[in-house]
């Protein structure tokens, strides 16, 4: 059977595939760990910046302002290219793999991966870009579907981490194994956490640039 990405929930990722959701696992306390994680004055001044410009408007942008007017901001940043490792990031990239008895498929809002021209091995993914207010939409459920299916596909690349985002909220996730867990919410329109999320993040690309040099 063919489910897409953006039909599953939470519910039906537990039931088909006996996922357990945990407070925490281990790869997501390490990631969520960034004490040792800084940002330089010239980094805390664009943040500031980049927040004055949104603040009043990041509840009104559509899927696609919010992920060109600020998350994309924020990822060039933090910058995950590893050119000299063949690893890029790359946007709205397809993806399918057997899972089961279900044939999971869609597309990747954004994630990392080894490759150049096309995706190969998978580390990380930022999923859903939706405006707040949305409904109906169970963005946790699909971002599991994608990391569970490249887990299926790329038995090395466990742990895999993930980003959820609904407007101001980010959620960050990891899935070991058949099971997962996620942080509260981080509010991106008060700068304490928007640090909080670049450092996140920074995290992520160290962890990346650790698996790619084995």
């Amino acid at each position: 059977m063919r489910k897409s990405f953006k039909y599953w929930t939470r519910q039906e990722i537990k039931k088909n595939f006996h996922l357990t959701q945990s407070d925490s696992i281990p790869p997501l306390q390490e990631w969520i760990e960034v004490a040792d994680i800084t940002l330089s004055e010239s980094e805390m001044n664009y943040l500031n910046h980049l927040l004055k410009r949104s603040l009043r408007y990041v509840d009104r942008w559509n899927e696609t302002e919010l992920r060109e007017k600020f998350i994309i901001k924020i990822i060039e940043l933090v910058d995950f290219e590893f050119e000299d490792l063949n690893c890029h990031s790359f946007a709205e990239r397809y993806l399918s793999a057997q899972v089961g008895d279900y044939t999971l498929y869609g597309y990747a809002d954004w994630l990392v991966a080894t490759g150049s021209q096309f995706p190969e091995v998978p580390f990380f993914f930022i999923h859903q870009y939706k405006p707040e207010g949305a409904k109906d939409i169970d963005g946790r459920g699909q971002l599991l579907a994608t990391m569970l299916a490249t887990n299926t596909l790329h038995k090395n690349t466990s742990p895999i981490f993930g980003t959820f985002v609904v407007g101001r909220l980010w959620f960050f996730l990891a899935l070991e194994g058949l099971s997962f867990a996620e942080t509260s919410a981080f509010d991106v329109l008060k700068i304490d956490d928007l640090y909080q999320v670049v450092k996140i993040l920074k995290k992520q690309k160290s962890i990346i640039l650790k698996k790619l040099k084995g």
